[in-house]
């Protein structure tokens, strides 16, 4: 769907609050929102635009002011949508309407009210049945699930809310929306981590991992093979998981942390421009100094990749805070024409740090802080 006016509605209202206060806003007077009359439809859209916009909280305005623009917001993106329904209008105007009027039922639905969830379902079958098998009807249908999503985790996390979303989420995945598909799959693998947690499922993410990556293959799309290794790269290094490094060190030498079997080893996936990975670094090295004796070491990734000097950035951190155990470099490593570990396991934010047992396999993730200590004394005890 091309519309020029449905992102920055969707930007305005819908979006997380940096997107919210991204631009200067007007006031920070109570919203004053107003249906115009004498307008054509076109001229409707526009002003919908206009008002949102002008009303917008400003930058540092109290939760209260934000709460009070989004709830009038939606309101107002509800009745206006259906104004601009009514006149029939042509249909990229038409489909601007369905999208105003659905983030309006949407956001008054983020509370979980019966009857404003009964509203926007209701208003999702009617996208289906007026404008069938369109982007605008593929985007709504991920929109809403993505609201669901966030009720299931922040306020209803039960066992029949996770298999609701399950079954909406094979069920979308079969309608092949691709261009949604690697946001929908991420944000479903939070979902089961979630759920996993709360309701006590161990190896229900991993379980999910499977089934995402059979659905997504399904698809049958070779745009889709990204998101499909990034969930194979997520389930590679769940609990239970054996481990498989090779690389090669800041030195040149072939690495296989198959070498550290029977011991604990820390996997730390860092940078040298990375500042939170550099103030982990004491973490590990007190870690490191109370527990090497005992069966303890650290295997340091350096993913500076495509960083300008980026062995020699890794070498200078490693001499300036003199750490002592293994640092492998993955630009070196696919050098030597080795596979990259960062894209094998996914890593796609540092630091990642988790710890492999003595027999090789995942024993603890994000040990980041205080938790690596904790984790160590349970494992080496």
């Amino acid at each position: 769907m091309k519309s020029y006016v449905l992102l920055p509605i969707v930007g305005v209202l819908l979006g997380s609050t940096l997107l919210l206060f991204a631009q200067d806003a007007a006031s920070e007077k109570a919203p004053g929102f107003v249906m115009p009359e004498g307008k054509t439809a076109a001229e409707l859209v526009e002003a919908v635009q206009k008002q949102l916009a002008e009303n917008r909280p400003r930058q540092g305005s109290s939760q209260e002011v934000v709460t009070q623009y989004i709830a009038e917001a939606s309101v107002f993106l509800r009745d206006m949508g259906d104004k601009i329904i009514a006149m029939k209008p042509e249909a990229a105007i038409l489909q601007d309407a369905y999208m105003m009027k659905f983030q309006g039922l949407a956001h008054l639905a983020n509370e979980n009210d019966p009857k404003d969830v009964k509203n926007v379902e209701e208003f999702l079958d009617e996208i289906d049945k007026v404008l069938p098998d369109t982007q605008l009807a593929k985007v709504t249908r991920a929109m809403d699930l993505e609201r669901k999503a966030t009720v299931f985790i922040d306020k209803e996390s039960t066992e029949e809310g996770f298999q609701k979303l399950l079954k909406e989420v094979k069920k979308l995945i079969a309608q092949k929306p691709v261009d949604f598909l690697p946001h929908i799959a991420l944000m479903f693998l939070e979902v089961a981590r979630h759920a996993e947690d709360k309701l006590e499922r161990k190896g229900l993410t991993e379980k999910i991992c499977v089934e995402l990556v059979a659905d997504l293959k399904a698809v049958g799309d070779e745009s889709l093979l990204p998101i499909i290794k990034r969930i194979e790269g997520a389930k590679r290094r769940f609990p239970g998981q054996e481990i498989k490094i090779e690389g090669i060190t800041l030195g040149g030498e072939k690495f296989d942390v198959k070498s550290f079997r029977g011991k604990v080893v820390l996997i730390d996936f860092f940078a040298s421009w990375c500042q939170p990975c550099i103030v982990e670094i004491p973490n590990i090295l007190d870690a490191y100094e109370k527990f090497h004796q005992k069966g303890f070491e650290v295997v340091s990734i350096g993913v500076d990749s495509g960083a300008p000097n980026e062995v020699r950035n890794l070498q200078e951190l490693v001499e300036s805070k003199k750490i002592p155990w293994t640092v492998l470099s993955d630009e070196l490593t696919v050098k030597e024409k080795l596979p990259s570990i960062a894209e094998y396991y996914n890593v796609d934010a540092i630091p990642d740090m988790f710890l492999i047992d003595k027999e090789g396999k995942v024993a603890e993730l994000n040990v980041r802080g205080p938790k690596l200590i904790e984790a160590l004394e349970k494992l080496l005890k």
